[in-house]
């Protein structure tokens, strides 16, 4: 559990968090971060993954799908 959720981190993101910087935005876990307080926000979206079983294996899915708004 702990490795999947890690995949979802940003620090494991950083062309996502690359193609972010370059528009001039920020990655929504450092706006939830300036927002709430330390320890006060728990997130489980991350361990969800997209509804394409059929056209992707669960690894794919695991890999590529990412929490609304992460």
């Amino acid at each position: 559990m702990l490795e999947r959720h890690a995949k979802t981190l940003d620090a494991a993101r950083p062309d996502a968090v690359a193609r972010r910087r370059k528009t001039g935005q920020r990655t929504t876990r450092e706006n939830v971060d300036d927002l709430l307080d330390p320890g006060s926000f728990v997130e489980y979206g991350a361990l969800t993954v997209a509804a394409r079983r059929r056209r992707h294996s669960l690894e794919e899915l695991i890999d590529t799908t990412r929490p609304m708004g992460w």
